[in-house]
């Protein structure tokens, strides 16, 4: 109350909330609006008390309490209904070192950024370095790879993925009648809601809106039906009211494949449960046949058993780090699934998930660590807290699959151990600062609880610095664990002595030599742990992750191996590719030295390959000629219009040009992410008021934005996505609308792709406020499993006339010298160039698709030979290619690529291969399986299973196996394979008629048997075209 800026008419300080601060300025007075604040601050130092959820449909009642209960707290508000605002985070942070906390917690984020270059970042920098502890959030963008949002992939800050823990709020759906197939058996899920008797059932595809993405008109259902809707895009408990308003009586949320298994309790406006994957796959197939569906909903169920926890939540972000990879993010996990705390007034207990609530259990912890250890410093109660993580049984999203280091960092944080920590590491912000990697900078030496390295060729090594904090002396011994085969890990002292105090170094080194990186799923990362242990203490991990690069840049080298396994005697086809990228032609000499253990089978070269017994070195020479590439545009199966208002994004004109935003463009960092366009990789783009996104090569700020072109024109502006570009005024004193953008996952066929959204929603024309148009643009980014560079315009409704003022439907490449223009009317005023129409506005409801093409077919050439190994089992063999242009070309003058066989011993084996390996969309493509027994003893009982790339359907196989639809895979189950013994199958499918030429199609055969690990066989071929227009392909690293 004695502070200057002390509100008592506003704020009612106690013993517990000893402050709160107001940054927004919104005259909200600092109040939570939302409940998200109120929970994290309760989560992490809220009193012991009992806790009633009022669900809209049950009660629960539990006794609830904040990690560190007897702490107290300070509330900064920096976020309103729209969002959070940069300069109120800003000044919090100021402010709380100002206030001397001693942690933060911080539970916001955004897309993964450079830290050395992020406001936010460098301001918890400076927290940091006033001895403030910060944790935060890793991000809900899970389970994607490289998804740790910023400020969390900051090496200073510890990010929190989010667990579950051992209370869970079951639900099921029961009572299945009915349907044209027999009724699925009860199928338990997630949910806080009370029950719902026997009604008819029905999925909400049947009116249009699969993923129930708007409310449902008043009568939609009359019988009180329970409605299906499938997961993605909008919030899940929005879903739920949308099909209330339409007079459902209960409701079932249905996870799609991107989601796997992961549920949420969370709590409906209706009965309700939430079904993961597989059983939403039985229900969705059950619903499709006949008709009569009945089911009811159990009701909650509360369950305290231990079993359910140390599961990764699915939403819960993964590493490796995309800005930082030297650095391991998220540092550790807690629990952040269906989490108990308070609420705002309005609603005083809710439960809620999601990494937001995983980071206040480590700001808790933080908190009562400092207090037991005052003179720690930030970074030492981070290294506590890491080295002492619990990993045994951490699993990922399917609730079996043992998690790695990406999903959980160090490991689920464990207090009680933390508090007993005999070592810790430190780092100064001088040497936070010395990291940033444009200053030339190396993250990985930084003295952190944990060790990456996201480019290790052959070997590759760290320091560490520890300090023992026991009151007398120890010796510690330090050893490498859990290193995968071949990821040969070693550290040095083995054995160290240190009294109070004191510190040494180690110094730990991966060997990647022998180290088979595609063999694990993990995009070429291994992980192994540094474990140091002394007597009465508890055991400290630093967790290691390796990654071995297989091309030097795999856009223009990549070379693959037919089979990831091989034993002796068995042949092996390598297939190289070789492109050229450039604008002109360029001489290219190529240079493959065969491995010790194999030799090359005569005459199986192709692509000109010449072999030379004596050197054992095939080679080539000669000239890749240029690519010259565009877009084809052309109707595709409509994409639904989504208003990125309604899922909370900013409107960019109310945001960022509040006084007028005629003309206006704004350019959007993608941080981690790119895309690629016109063969460039890009990783900004502008979106313009007027209705199209361009690159920021496209304009110097002197053409006329407003003034649309027919396509291609060398006249500004260039690097065009001409969606509808034509000339209009969103925004305050403007004729209406709004536009917006960000990252929108589950918009394509495949929900696990994640593309950038941008649109503009009733943006009216400049001068005629009756023409209007909600439209978008989607992007794909690269990574995904659709063609990297493929754009989508998607058009919802357009009304009034376009051609009366003019308006273009193209694409254009940063020069104006190719493009392609969909339909076409001049601009009326301004500098217009005139030009004769072209084609008709889009329909309402349709979407346009453009591919990437290129023209000509000599701007990639291929190469395949064929050996036999010769070597012994055990082997790792590692074949390289090395191609050096002779153009005056700095980008392409030396290129390399490998890759990875090892030779495996006696026991199952299976080979697959496709034939043909180019066919076009709609062909017949046959998958023939080679599988049998090398051992010396019979094989009982064994399966082999063949998992079909998406974009294709099955049409048979033989013998005949069983097709599961789940797992689009073929099975063939109680296998018995005689010592010595080779079979064969063959599996028959169609590429679909949608399947853009130039994609590339990934089968995976699998046989397991005999009580020994599985062996698997992969083979990629491509979706290619008879006619003169090569598509681009879809290249993908050389795992």
């Amino acid at each position: 109350p004695t502070h200057p800026s002390y509100d008592a008419s506003v704020h009612k300080c106690n013993d517990k909330l000893i402050g709160a601060w107001d940054m927004t300025g919104d005259g909200n007075k600092g109040e939570d609006t939302e409940g998200h604040g109120t929970h994290t601050a309760s989560t992490a130092a809220g009193n012991v008390t009992q806790a009633t959820i009022a669900a809209p449909t049950m009660t629960i009642v539990r006794d609830i309490s904040g990690v560190a209960p007897h702490a107290n707290i300070v509330t900064y508000d920096v976020c309103v209904p729209a969002g959070c605002y940069g300069a109120a985070i800003l000044d919090a942070i100021e402010q709380a070192i100002v206030d001397g906390v001693d942690v933060i917690n911080y539970s916001i984020g955004g897309g993964p950024t450079d830290p050395w270059a992020s406001d936010d970042a460098l301001a918890f920098l400076a927290a940091r370095d006033a001895g403030i502890f910060v944790a935060t959030s890793a991000g809900n963008e899970g389970p994607d790879a490289a998804s740790v949002s910023s400020p969390a992939n900051a090496p200073w800050l510890m990010a929190a993925g989010a667990t579950t823990h051992n209370r869970h709020f079951f639900n099921a759906l029961t009572g299945m009648s009915g349907g044209g197939s027999p009724a699925p058996a009860d199928m338990q899920g997630e949910s806080i809601t009370g029950a719902y008797g026997s009604h008819p059932i029905v999925h909400a595809k049947s009116k249009g809106d699969a993923l129930c993405l708007q409310p449902f008109p008043a009568g939609t259902w009359t019988q009180g039906e329970i409605v299906v809707c499938d997961r993605g895009i909008n919030a899940r408990t929005e879903k739920a009211d949308n099909v209330k308003a339409g007079g459902a009586g209960g409701f079932v949320l249905a996870n799609t494949e991107a989601e796997s298994e992961g549920l949420s309790a969370d709590a409906y406006s209706l009965p309700g449960v939430h079904l993961g994957f597989q059983n939403a796959q039985v229900l969705r197939s059950w619903l499709d046949s006949g008709t009569g569906h009945v089911a009811a909903i159990a009701g909650t169920t509360v369950d305290e058993s231990t079993g359910g926890a140390d599961v990764m939540a699915d939403f819960s972000s993964r590493g490796h780090n995309g800005p930082v990879p030297g650095v391991i993010k998220p540092d550790t996990a807690a629990p952040g699934v269906a989490v108990l705390a308070a609420s705002m007034n309005l609603i005083e207990f809710q439960s809620m998930s999601g990494t937001s609530m995983a980071s206040p259990h480590v700001a808790g912890a933080a908190a009562l660590l400092k207090d037991l250890h005052p003179g720690w410093t930030p970074a030492e109660l981070q290294s506590a807290l890491m080295t002492t993580a619990h990993t045994d049984g951490v699993r990922k999203e399917d609730g079996v699959t043992p998690a790695t280091p990406f999903e959980y960092g160090a490991g689920r944080i464990d207090l009680g151990q933390a508090s007993r920590a005999s070592l810790v590491l430190d780092e100064t912000t001088a040497g936070y600062e010395a990291g940033n990697p444009a200053l030339r900078g190396d993250p990985s030496g930084l003295n952190l609880p944990s060790m990456a390295n996201d480019n290790c060729q052959d070997a590759c090594s760290w320091t560490r610095t520890v300090k023992s904090v026991l009151a007398a002396p120890a010796t510690w011994t330090a050893t490498i664990v859990g290193a995968p085969p071949g990821l040969d890990v070693s550290v040095t002292p083995a054995t160290f002595t240190l009294s109070p105090g004191l510190k040494t170094s180690l110094g730990v080194t991966a060997n990647t030599t022998s180290f088979n990186a595609t063999r694990d799923g993990q995009d070429g990362w291994g992980f192994a742990w540094l474990e140091l242990a002394t007597p009465g203490q508890p055991t400290q991990r630093l967790p290691i992750a390796v990654r071995k690069e297989y091309a030097s840049d795999p856009l223009l080298l990549t070379k693959e191996a037919s089979v990831l396994t091989a034993a002796p005697g068995d042949f092996v086809e390598y297939t190289i590719t070789l492109r050229n990228r450039d604008s002109v032609a360029n001489d290219y000499s190529l240079v493959d030295t065969l491995p010790a253990g194999v030799e090359y089978v005569a005459g199986s070269a192709t692509g000109g390959l010449a072999y030379n017994a004596a050197t054992r070195q095939l080679t080539w020479s000669g000239q890749i000629g240029p690519g010259a590439i565009d877009y084809a545009i052309s109707p595709s199966d409509p994409l639904p219009y989504v208003n990125l208002q309604e899922l909370g994004a900013q409107p960019v004109c109310a945001t960022y040009f509040a006084t007028g935003c005629d003309d206006a463009a704004i350019v959007w960092g993608l941080g981690t992410e790119s895309y690629t366009f016109y063969g460039e990789t890009l990783s900004e783009i502008v979106q313009s008021a007027n209705s199209m996104l361009f690159g920021t090569d496209g304009w110097l700020g002197q053409a006329c934005s407003a003034c649309n072109q027919h396509l291609p024109e060398p006249a500004e502006i260039n690097q065009v996505m001409a969606g509808l570009w034509r000339d209009t005024y969103p925004g305050a004193g403007g004729t209406g609308g709004e536009l917006y953008a960000g990252f929108l996952p589950g918009l394509l066929d495949n929900p696990a792709d994640t593309v950038f959204y941008a649109n503009w929603h009733d943006v009216a024309q400049w001068g005629a406020a009756s023409i209007t148009s909600r439209h978008a643009i989607a992007i794909v980014l690269n990574g995904q499993s659709e063609p990297a560079g493929r754009i989508y315009y998607i058009y919802g409704n357009i009304t009034g006339n376009l051609a009366t003022n003019g308006y273009t439907v193209g694409v254009e490449d940063k020069y104006g010298d190719r493009g392609t223009t969909w339909a076409f009317a001049q601009c009326t005023g301004g500098p217009c160039i005139p030009h004769e129409p072209v084609g008709a506005p889009p329909a309402n409801g349709t979407t346009l698709r453009l591919d990437p093409i290129i023209s000509g077919t000599d701007w990639v050439r291929t190469f395949t030979y064929r050996v036999q190994v010769t070597t012994p089992t055990g082997a790792l063999l590692t074949n390289v290619v090395e191609a050096t242009s002779t153009s005056p070309n700095p980008e392409s003058q030396s290129l390399w690529a490998s890759a990875d066989v090892t030779v495996s011993g006696p026991g199952p084996f299976v080979q697959v291969v496709a034939t043909p390996a180019i066919q076009e969309p709609g062909g017949t493509v046959v998958y023939n399986i080679s599988f049998g027994n090398r051992g010396n003893e019979d094989i009982t009982g064994a399966e082999l299973s063949d998992t079909l790339p998406s974009g294709v359907t099955y049409t048979s196989s033989d013998p005949a196996g069983t097709y599961e639809s789940a797992g689009h895979k073929v099975v063939w189950s109680g296998l018995d394979l005689p010592a010595g013994s080779v079979r064969s199958a063959t599996v028959t499918v169609s590429i679909a008629p949608g399947v853009a030429p130039g994609t590339w199609l990934l089968n995976r055969a699998s046989l397991v048997g005999g009580g020994l690990p599985a062996v698997t066989s992969e083979f990629s071929h491509l979706v290619g075209t008879v006619e003169a227009t090569i598509y681009l392909p879809v290249v993908s690293k050389n795992q």
